[in-house]
């Protein structure tokens, strides 16, 4: 699919899921010492919301579509 294409709304328990994953991801990567980037917040926000898939959520930004678009103008 396509960022041009309407996604398919994701459900509130999906929501909730995903909103976990990145609370705890961004946990370890803040126990480590680092800090979450400002950028990797807004991937991050758009994966939640249904934005982003897993897969295109995990690819490394400067490769990904969303990035391009919605970044790095």
């Amino acid at each position: 699919m396509s960022l041009t294409e309407k996604r398919p709304k994701i459900s509130a328990a999906e929501r909730a899921r995903r909103q976990a994953a990145v609370d705890f991801a961004n946990a370890n990567i803040e126990l480590e010492g680092f800090k979450v980037s400002a950028a990797q917040q807004a991937r991050s926000l758009a994966y939640v919301q249904g934005d982003l898939t897993l897969e295109e959520f995990i690819v490394k930004p400067e490769d990904s579509p969303y990035y391009r678009k919605n970044v790095h103008k």
